[in-house]
């Protein structure tokens, strides 16, 4: 929770402080700017995935296979 606060600020600062230099609304600039932090932090949050995966894919350690239990928890 203390990270979307910290985006909301970021958000909030950087929208008020566009809407001072180029003259235009502020509510308008803070939910472009808020857009814009929530597209980032999804693009990054989505490189992150994606290299957890690979990573999980190439390591050397083997799986260790569970016998005698289904994907429900059931015997098989």
């Amino acid at each position: 929770m203390f990270l979307a606060v910290v985006g909301g600020e970021i958000a909030s600062v950087v929208g008020v402080s566009l809407a001072y230099v180029y003259g235009v609304a502020a509510g308008g600039s803070i939910v472009v700017a808020a857009i814009a932090v929530y597209a980032s932090v999804f693009v990054l949050r989505s490189g992150a995935e994606k290299k957890s995966k690979i990573y999980s894919v190439f390591r050397t350690e083997e799986r260790k296979e569970v016998e005698g239990v289904s994907a429900d928890g059931g015997e098989r």
